[in-house]
């Protein structure tokens, strides 16, 4: 943490495939080790799965699943389950 510099937050650069920064967030934590192009073909091979078996866009059904979409209820009940383990 610098004492004098002000850290400037980094723009999250947009999926190249799908246009989207939550698919590109995901990509990024799923990275391991650098691999960033092998995380995306883990990813799109995925997606690419669900969106054969359901016959729907794969990031309209990965949507639902993101945290910042569930309830507060659903966030608290979470977080006492943690507390647990």
């Amino acid at each position: 943490m610098p004492r004098k510099a002000h850290i400037v937050k980094r723009e999250i650069v947009p999926d190249p495939m799908h246009q989207s920064t939550l698919v590109s967030k995901f990509v990024n934590c799923m990275m391991y080790g650098g691999k960033k192009s092998t995380a995306q073909g883990i990813l799109y091979g995925a997606m690419t799965i669900i969106e054969k078996k359901t016959s729907d866009d794969a990031r309209s059904a990965a949507r639902p699943a993101s945290p910042s979409r569930r309830s507060r209820t659903a966030q608290s009940e979470a977080s006492v389950g943690q507390a647990d383990r």
